[in-house]
């Protein structure tokens, strides 16, 4: 699956994050899914870094094998473009007992391989607007580095299938089991 352009406003603004992300993964008979990803790239356009994943080699960034912070910085990445998209902010921090900074910086894939590097904790997005292309890539990237992500209503998201253009309701994912279990239920808390 290919995503030719995340970050298709940045790109013609020349705001630097935007990406290209390509993901493969093996039809084998059944219906391959994000986690069948056998192969992946986030290629950032600007500054011309590659993320990438593979079986054998793990991953890398820039061909050199990546490192992770043991820590993630404590930063939200998301998407809110309505008043009720913000909703689960409050329950987030109250959930991690502290406030986070909230950046959107306008390419998914990218945030996500963020997370999983630990440059941000959190990754929200609840437009209903990203596809399966949107973020196979980043997810399997992100999870090869010891993310998790789900969408909202539970299931893991590298169960999201291939083999046609799905839409992504809901996706949190989050630097570890701890982030995410944090921003599930300040999603569910955020939405009674």
């Amino acid at each position: 699956v290919v995503d030719p352009v995340d970050g298709s406003m940045n790109y013609d603004a020349q705001i630097p994050w935007v990406s290209i992300s390509i993901a493969a993964a093996p039809l084998r008979g059944g219906e391959p899914t994000i986690g069948d990803v056998s192969h992946a790239v986030v290629y950032d356009v600007f500054r011309k870094i590659d993320y990438s994943y593979d079986l054998r080699e793990g991953v890398t960034v820039g061909w050199v094998p990546a490192s992770r912070r043991s820590k993630p910085s404590g930063v939200v990445l998301g998407y809110f473009e309505t008043p009720d998209s913000y909703k689960i902010i409050p329950y987030y921090w109250a959930v991690r007992g502290a406030r986070a900074s909230l950046r959107s910086l306008g390419s998914a894939a990218l945030d996500i391989v963020y997370v999983g590097l630990g440059n941000a904790e959190a990754f929200i997005d609840t437009r209903a607007k990203l596809r399966n292309v949107d973020v196979a890539a980043a997810l399997k990237i992100a999870s090869a580095l010891g993310a998790k992500a789900k969408l909202c209503n539970g299931l893991n998201a590298l169960s999201v299938p291939l083999k046609e253009i799905v839409r992504i309701e809901c996706l949190l994912v989050g630097y570890d089991e701890d982030y995410l279990s944090k921003l599930g239920r300040a999603y569910l808390e955020s939405r009674t």
